[in-house]
């Protein structure tokens, strides 16, 4: 991973950051030290030191700002793209996948520790994280499946597509939930690389090994 503060994006993207960073961080804080429902809108806002506007201008809501934002990905040519570029591993390209639809690969070190925190303490939020990988599963799946069913070239799996998705949804999970530890060990914003990505899915078949 890129070191803290690290130039990629440009000031205006740094600056970005730094302002979507103060926000999910004022909001984590709030959430363990008040909880969860008692968290508001302006409580974020005044602890943070921006306007109702900045905030609804980074997030569409409080519960994205404690949470994570809700995921969409992205489809058709522009995911073929992506899970073509890292054929044939699907795992690998569900991964990229998730990241490019966020639309940057950074990861807060802060604010990841801080959200782990809140879902240990706090286990009914989990339910409530739109923007984790669980709960973009059936994305990941429908994506998937039609990316094999296009290109049955790149399938590892005999049969039905949809098993060898789910596998490949739950790989993508397990080094997420890798590259998220890693992160748990540094300070600050950092970004997240194809290198990375392959270290992840080392790790996790080292595991499976």
């Amino acid at each position: 991973m890129n070191a803290p503060n690290s130039p990629s994006g440009g000031l205006r993207a740094r600056k970005k950051r730094e302002t979507e960073n103060a926000i999910e961080n004022a909001a984590v804080d709030l959430a363990l030290e008040v909880g969860f429902d008692a968290t508001t809108v302006e409580a974020i806002c005044d602890r943070a030191g921006i306007s109702r506007s900045t905030f609804f201008n980074y997030f569409p809501s409080r519960e994205t700002a404690i949470t994570g934002r809700i995921v969409e990905l992205l489809r058709g040519a522009d995911a073929d793209r992506i899970l073509d570029a890292h054929a044939p591993s699907l795992a690998h390209g569900m991964l990229a996948l998730v990241l490019a639809s966020i639309g940057h690969a950074h990861i807060n070190s802060d604010v990841a520790r801080k959200r782990a925190q809140l879902s240990a303490e706090q286990p009914d939020t989990v339910t409530r994280s739109t923007g984790s990988l669980l709960a973009i599963g059936a994305q990941l799946l429908e994506v998937g499946v039609g990316w094999l069913v296009r290109r049955p070239d790149h399938a590892r799996l005999p049969g039905d597509p949809g098993r060898e998705a789910v596998i490949a949804a739950g790989l993508c999970h397990a080094a997420f939930s890798s590259i998220m530890v890693d992160a748990a060990s540094n300070l600050g914003d950092l970004e997240v690389s194809d290198d990375d990505i392959t270290r992840a899915f080392d790790a996790v078949r080292v595991v499976l090994d």
